[in-house]
C-alpha cells in the first residue's frame, strides 16, 4: 500500500471521463466510461466508483459493477453502458459515475462522468421554474415549428428515433433522427395569463393536450390536432389548424378564467366539443361528420356560429338566461344533418342548403331560418318570424308550441319557392303568410287536434281558434301540377289561392278545411273559381277527390 502524506509525485491518480458520452436505444448503441490511473502500470488497482442518474439500473440500461480493474500494464480501464431497448416514452435519461475515495490513489482532474441514453420513442421538454420558455424542433417532413409556454410548468413529449435535447434553458432544441412529432402536451399551475402558443413554417402535428387548470388562451392556427384536447378549467381563446379523426374537446370552468370562449378552426371532421363555459363564437372553414359516431356539442349557450362550407355537428345548449341559447348560425355551405337542442331563444341560421336528417329543437323563439337552395328536416319552436327556403323543402316539419290563442302568430311567414313536399307545419296559434311554389303530400295546421292526419271532417277536430292569414301557390316551371295529396285548415281562414291541382287521389279526400274564411281561389287549365262567402262554396271546387269543408 502507498501512502503519500505529503502529495508526492509518487502517488497515482485516478480520473474518470466519458469517452463516448451518448448511448442510444436506436441499435443498442453504447456509452463508455473510461478510468484513468498515473504513475506505475506494474500492479493491477481497484477502482471503486457510485452510480447514479435518471435511468434504471437493469430496467433501462445492463446493470454495471461499481468498480473496475485496472489491470497489469494499463493505464486505463472501460465501462460500457449498453441500453435496454424498451417501448416506454421516457425521454433523455442519464447515467452518471462518480470515483470513490480510496488509499490506494488520489482523485484526479475530473471525478465523475455522465453517459446520456437516448430513448428512441422519444424525449421530454420541460417547462417553467427556470426551465424553458420554447422548444423548436423540426418534423419528419421538413417543417420547422416552435412551441411556446408562458405562465405555467409542464412538459412536452417528442416522438421519434435518436433525437436529442439540448439548450435546456430559455430555449430548448429537439434534434437528431429523422424529426419529431409531438405526442403529448402537459401543462400546470396555471391560471388567468397562461398561453400556449405554436408558431411554424407549415402545419405541425400535435397530439394530447392537456392542461391541468385554467388558461388565457391556445394560440395554435398551425397545429393540426391529432389527439384530445382537456382544460379542466376556463379558457377565453381556442385556435386550431385541422382537427380530424374522432377526437374530443373538453372546457371546465374556472372563476379567474370565467370565459366565455372564442374558438376558431379550419378543418374539422369527427369532433366533439363538451364545454362547461359559454361559446362566445365558433367558427370553421368546413365542419363534416363522416362516422358512425354522432359530433356533439355541448356548452351553456353559443353566441354566434359560423362555417365557410358545411356545418354538421348536432348541438345540446341548456342556458336559457340569455338573450340567444343559440345565436346566429351562419353557414355558407350546407348545413348536413345533426340534432340541436337549445333551451332557449335562437338567432337567425342561414345556410345555402340544408341536407340529410337535421332537426332543431327550441323551447324558446327563433328569429328566423333561410336558405339559398334546399332544406330538409324538423324544425320545432315556440315561435318563428319567418322560414324562407328559396329551392324545395322535402321531407320535414315545422311545429310551433306557443299556446293556442286567436290573437297570436307563431309563424309570421313561410316561403318555399320550389316545392314543400312531406313537409307538415302545424300550430296551436295563428300562422302568417304561406307561400309556395307547390304543395304535395304536406298538411298546413293552425289549431287543429295533434291527433288529426287527414283533412278535418267536423268542427270537433280543431282544438283551437286559431287563423291562418293566407296561403299562396305561385307554381314552378315546368311542372304541371301544384297541389296534390295536400291539406291547408284553419277555424279561421284568412286568404287562399291554389290551382294545377291532381285532383285524382286515389279516393282520399284532401283540400281546404275551415270554420270561417275570408276567400278561397282555385284555378287550373280548365276551372277558374273564386268564394267570398259560405254560398259561394256550393260545389266548390267539386273536382274528383279536391275538396272545401265549412265545418
Amino acid at each position: 500500500v502507498v501512502v503519500d502524506i505529503e502529495g508526492g509525485s509518487g502517488f497515482p491518480e485516478v480520473s474518470v471521463t466519458a469517452t463516448d458520452d451518448q448511448a442510444s436505444e436506436a441499435g443498442l448503441d453504447t456509452g463508455t466510461f473510461t478510468f484513468t490511473r498515473t504513475g506505475s502500470t506494474d500492479e493491477a488497482m481497484t477502482v471503486n466508483y457510485t452510480v447514479a442518474g435518471t435511468a434504471t439500473s437493469a430496467t433501462d440500461y445492463h446493470a454495471i459493477a461499481t468498480s473496475v480493474v485496472i489491470v497489469v500494464g494499463q493505464s486505463s480501464a472501460t465501462v460500457t453502458i449498453t441500453p435496454i431497448d424498451d417501448e416506454d416514452i421516457e425521454g433523455q435519461e442519464t447515467v452518471q459515475v462518480s470515483l470513490q475515495a480510496s488509499l490506494e490513489y488520489n482523485f484526479g482532474s475530473s471525478t465523475s462522468a455522465t453517459v446520456n441514453i437516448v430513448d428512441d420513442e422519444g424525449v421530454v421538454v420541460k417547462f417553467g421554474d427556470g426551465l424553458a420558455k420554447s422548444v423548436t424542433y423540426t418534423e419528419p417532413d421538413g417543417t420547422s415549428g416552435t412551441i411556446s409556454v408562458k405562465s405555467a410548468t409542464g412538459t412536452i413529449l417528442f416522438e421519434g428515433e435518436a433525437l436529442t435535447l439540448t439548450n435546456q434553458g430559455g430555449g430548448a432544441v429537439v434534434s437528431g433522427g429523422i424529426g419529431a412529432t409531438i405526442a403529448d402536451i402537459s401543462l400546470e399551475n396555471t391560471g388567468a395569463k397562461t398561453s400556449l402558443s405554436a408558431k411554424a413554417d407549415d402545419y405541425i402535428l400535435v397530439g394530447n393536450v392537456n392542461i391541468n387548470g385554467s388558461a388565457k388562451d391556445i394560440k395554435g392556427k398551425v397545429i393540426d390536432l391529432a389527439g384530445n384536447l382537456t382544460v379542466d378549467g376556463g379558457l377565453t381563446k381556442l385556435e386550431l389548424h385541422d382537427v380530424a379523426d374522432q377526437h374530443l374537446i373538453n372546457i371546465g370552468q374556472s372563476a379567474s378564467v370565467p370565459g366565455p370562449l372564442s374558438i376558431k378552426f379550419h378543418e374539422v371532421a369527427n369532433l366533439s366539443i363538451d364545454s362547461e363555459i359559454a361559446i362566445k363564437s365558433l367558427a370553421c372553414a368546413n365542419w363534416v361528420d363522416n362516422d358512425v359516431t354522432v359530433d356533439i356539442i355541448n356548452a351553456p349557450w353559443i353566441g354566434k356560429i359560423s362555417s365557410r362550407q358545411d356545418f354538421s355537428p348536432s348541438m345540446t345548449l341548456m342556458d336559457s338566461s340569455v338573450k340567444y341559447t343559440l345565436g346566429s348560425v351562419k353557414v355558407s355551405n350546407n348545413i348536413t344533418g345533426g340534432g340541436w337542442i337549445v333551451n332557449g331563444h335562437g338567432g337567425k341560421v342561414s345556410a345555402n342548403s340544408i341536407t340529410g336528417i337535421w332537426a332543431a329543437a327550441y323551447s324558446g323563439d327563433l328569429a328566423g331560418l333561410s336558405t339559398k337552395q334546399d332544406a330538409t328536416g324538423n324544425l320545432t319552436a315556440n315561435t318563428i318570424k319567418s322560414v324562407s327556403v328559396k329551392g324545395d323543402y322535402l321531407i320535414g316539419s315545422i311545429t310551433l308550441n306557443q299556446s293556442a290563442d286567436p290573437h297570436l302568430t307563431a309563424l309570421a311567414k313561410l316561403t318555399v319557392a320550389g316545392t314543400m313536399n312531406n313537409v307538415n307545419v302545424r300550430s296551436q296559434a295563428g300562422l302568417g303568410t304561406i307561400t309556395a311554389g307547390r304543395i304535395l303530400n304536406s298538411n298546413i295546421f293552425a289549431g287543429v287536434d295533434n291527433a288529426v292526419t287527414q283533412l278535418p271532417t267536423n268542427a270537433n277536430d280543431f282544438s283551437a281558434i286559431a287563423a291562418i292569414k293566407s296561403v299562396k301557390l305561385k307554381g314552378v316551371a315546368g311542372e304541371t301540377i301544384w297541389l296534390q295529396n295536400s291539406n291547408i285548415a284553419a277555424a279561421d281562414l284568412g286568404k287562399v289561392s291554389v290551382g294545377f291541382a291532381q285532383t285524382d287521389n286515389a279516393g282520399v279526400p284532401f283540400g281546404i278545411a275551415m270554420q270561417q274564411f275570408k276567400s278561397i281561389a282555385y284555378k287550373d287549365a280548365t276551372n277558374s273559381l273564386k268564394a267570398s262567402s259560405p254560398a259561394d262554396l256550393v260545389g266548390f271546387p267539386g273536382v274528383d277527390d279536391l275538396v272545401v269543408r265549412l265545418l
